[in-house]
């Protein structure tokens, strides 16, 4: 993900042309020279190397890759993991008092989210080798990111203006490719920028995993009934971001694991594990670097979250969300 085009990134400073001047405007273009030239020279062996099925499709994703250069890599997750560095988790249960998502029968989503994210956060809290940190529970938003929200408002417009030109620059040289996914809900600006702001607040602090908890939903006529759909679906970011590989391996282990007491979403457009560009809380303009995934758990209206079931069907979700981890670590 990648801080150079970070929200603190320093500016050119403008004034009188002189031999300074004269001398960074010669190491630009030299440093300009280096790189088509070591694009030209990596380009030639990959061809070398593979010339029957080497394309320019696969030129435009090498390249690209170049610009979006992992941020986090399985290997290096599970070698601290070993060598005994608490990893941490920032746990982001869905929507919130304001925008609490979908419903059904009275049963929000925002609430259903918190409570299963305290319930991840007591399991990893237990364990010496995690430290979750939970963004919100059942009596509103941590303090600390209430005061990281509210001091950042000029500085994450900042940070999304800039990786949307980075984005916009590489798409329009073809170095990157515009996916089409799932359609999803429109969110208003503010709830946008607060998740724009949780991806700063990760890259800032040191955090290996982001895991967001949803539940999903089938738009109908009356919410008192239930829908078409049902399954989990755990959506990664798209392929050619930076946090994707890690991200892909611990979403197949959670889904994995899920699978024991549930089948992937039915609706066709989902299924198990599913790549998207577009969702902000995966990265979108490739704003995240730690490993990332979005668990829509179900379907808000299956008979396992209607009440005299829903503790019981949490805490096993809760439960195998915790073994999906340790199986990511090898354990």
């Amino acid at each position: 993900m990648n801080s150079e085009y970070g929200p603190n990134s320093s500016k050119n400073r403008t004034g009188v042309k002189s031999a300074t001047w004269y001398d960074n405007s010669m190491r630009r273009f030299g440093l300009f020279v280096c790189i088509i030239g070591g694009l030209a020279v990596s380009t030639a062996v990959l061809w070398s190397i593979t010339p029957l099925s080497f394309s320019f499709r696969d030129v435009r994703a090498f390249l690209g890759s170049i610009f979006f250069v992992e941020s986090t890599t399985t290997s290096a997750l599970q070698d601290a993991y070993r060598h005994g560095r608490r990893i941490r988790i920032l746990i982001v249960p869905g929507h919130d008092s304001e925008s609490y998502g979908t419903e059904h029968n009275g049963l929000r989503e925002a609430a259903l989210t918190v409570a299963l994210g305290e319930d991840i956060a007591s399991l990893l809290e237990a364990d010496p080798r995690f430290k979750p940190i939970l963004v919100r529970t059942k009596t509103g938003y941590a303090p600390e990111f209430l005061e990281y929200f509210a001091n950042n408002d000029a500085n994450v417009k900042t940070f999304v203006a800039e990786k949307k030109k980075v984005m916009k620059d590489l798409l329009h040289s073809g170095l990157l490719e515009k996916e089409e996914g799932v359609i999803h809900n429109s969110v208003p600006n503010t709830v946008a920028y607060r998740l724009y702001l949780l991806n700063m607040w990760a890259n800032e602090n040191a955090v290996d995993i982001v895991i967001h908890i949803h539940f999903n939903n089938y738009p109908r006529k009356t919410t008192t009934k239930p829908g078409r759909y049902t399954g989990y679906t755990i959506y990664v970011p798209d392929k050619q971001y930076s946090n994707a590989r890690p991200s892909h391996d611990l979403a197949t282990n959670i889904a994995r694991r899920l699978s024991e007491v549930s089948a992937p979403s039915t609706h066709p457009q989902e299924g198990d594990v599913v790549p998207d560009q577009e969702l902000i809380a995966l990265g979108s303009y490739n704003t995240l670097d730690p490993a990332g995934v979005l668990v829509e758990y179900g379907y808000i209206y299956e008979p396992q979250f209607a009440k005299a079931k829903r503790g019981e069907t949490l805490h096993t979700l809760a439960t195998l969300t915790y073994a999906g981890l340790l199986d990511f670590f090898n354990e």
